[in-house]
């Protein structure tokens, strides 16, 4: 190769600079317009990434990943993608759903909405309550659906079986109608028969009437006849009764009239004596089991010298048979008894020989005794009904024996207080109230009256309540 020259250095040097600024120059518009273009695609494939963000919330969600591996296996699917892989799906559920409805294809979210619809219309015809998924729905339908199967097989059997007893109770009722037929028949000749016997037995009592009919003035001129022979022995025995009524009460008032004096036998009468003093306080005296003497029984003690005072006016509030003291039997005996001094009067001493009274107690004679009217045993001027009861008690327990009402047979009387009656003005007794209450009072102290007036006819020792309790010894007592 001959050498190159200075000349010719220069001008490849020219060439070399010009070839290369001419590829620069290529190069650098190449690369603008390359740059353009991955620039318009890059700008594309930005908006192709937005657009499928909005498609594809998540490229990478479990779902959309499942659709892919799904459109990829399924040889059927190959050629689609994904979203055209979900499209189908949810079509083929929407008609699933809903069935091949127009509005379903281009709106598959209508079929959920008619299903929810079909299970609130469902659950209202029901009366359950479904959940809110269409599988357990369905779930929950068909078990309500079964339910009421089983329900409906149940009713049919019952059915059935009722229709059974009562094909049975049918023949049964037919059997017993037909048997009361044949018992209506048999009942209806038996009837036939009575009225027949009834029908001869009235002919024949018919027949009898007549006879008696026949007989019937003679019968009643005979019974008239006797009944007018009745009436005239009846007359005699009123006649003799009336008589006999009229003897008893002339014997009666004659008894009465002849009563012992009450004044010596009977009210001064002394049953035992004073044996000793032991104390202040105890004394004993001559009577014991023997002569009937209880517990709880009082004595007033009188002065052996002085006696048993006589009764006077028995209904009087002056002079009462006050004693030495009055005493209570503690202890009995077989024939003395112990008693604790009640009540010594002032200046007055219990000495052995003195006498001891109870006008109640007699050991040989129970004495009849009619009680009277209201008493006042605590001296309250407050009259009570249960005082009188307290007397009645004592009465008997010391051995006397009670009357409903005075006799012949009465031995002493023993009233009560005596009944008051108000003072009444003219205006006072304008109320109906006071009208009756003074009606009352006058019609008890009539009563009291009375009585008082009965015991003195029949000459009958009368006392009121503070002298018969001084002569039992039980003044003292009555007020504790």
């Amino acid at each position: 190769m001959p050498p190159v020259g200075p000349q010719g250095s220069r001008g490849g040097l020219i060439a070399a600079v010009v070839i290369f600024t001419i590829g620069f120059v290529t190069a650098t518009i190449f690369a603008i317009y390359f740059g353009v273009a991955l620039s318009k695609e890059q700008d594309l494939r930005k908006t192709d990434l937005t657009r499928s963000h909005k498609i594809y919330l998540d490229a990478t969600s479990p779902r959309i990943v499942a659709l892919e591996t799904e459109a990829a296996s399924n040889p059927n699917l190959r050629e689609k993608t994904a979203m055209a892989a979900a499209i189908e799906e949810t079509q083929q559920l929407s008609e699933a759903i809903a069935g091949h409805d127009s509005s379903a294809t281009t709106q598959p979210t209508a079929s959920v909405e008619r299903a929810h619809e079909a299970l609130a219309q469902a659950a209202a015809k029901t009366g359950i309550t479904l959940p809110s998924d269409l599988a357990g729905a369905v779930e929950a339908l068909g078990t309500y659906a079964a339910g009421q199967a089983q329900q409906a097989d149940d009713l049919r059997k019952a059915q059935t079986e009722g229709a059974a007893d009562a094909a049975k109770k049918i023949a049964e009722t037919s059997e017993v109608a037909k048997n009361a037929q044949a018992d209506l028949g048999k009942q209806n000749e038996a009837q036939k028969q009575a009225m027949d016997q009834a029908e001869k037995m009235h002919t024949e009592y018919n027949a009898k009437l007549a006879e008696y009919g026949t007989n019937f003035d003679k019968v009643q001129r005979q019974y008239n006849d006797t009944l007018k022979e009745l009436e005239a022995t009846v007359s005699d025995k009123d006649k003799r009764i009336d008589t006999l009524k009229k003897q008893y009460e002339t014997l009666e008032n004659k008894l009465a009239g002849r009563r012992l004096s009450v004044t010596e036998p009977i009210v001064r009468r002394s049953e035992g004596t004073i044996t000793s003093v032991a104390t202040e306080d105890v004394v004993y005296i001559n009577l014991g089991a023997g002569e009937h003497v209880l517990p709880g029984m009082t004595f007033e003690v009188y002065n052996r010298h002085d006696g048993i005072p006589r009764l006077g006016d028995g209904m009087s509030s002056e002079n009462m048979p006050v004693g030495q003291g009055s005493i209570e039997v503690e202890s009995v005996g077989q024939y003395s008894s112990q008693c604790r001094v009640i009540k010594t009067e002032l200046g007055r001493h219990i000495n052995p020989g003195d006498l001891i009274a109870n006008l109640v107690y007699d050991r040989n004679t129970r004495f009849n005794f009619v009680v009277y009217g209201k008493f006042d045993l605590g001296q309250t001027d407050q009259p009570k009904d249960a005082d009188r009861a307290k007397i009645e008690a004592l009465i008997v327990k010391w051995g006397g024996k009670l009357q409903p009402k005075i006799n012949v047979d009465t031995d002493f009387v023993v009233m009560g207080a005596e009944p008051k009656v108000d003072s009444f003005t003219a205006d006072d007794l304008q109320d109906p109230f006071n009208v009756s209450l003074k009606q009352k009072q006058e019609a008890e102290l009539q009563a009291y009256t009375d009585v008082l007036n009965q015991a003195k006819e029949y000459h009958i020792p009368v006392m009121n309540q503070n002298r018969f309790l001084y002569f039992c010894g039980y003044y003292q007592s009555a007020q504790e």
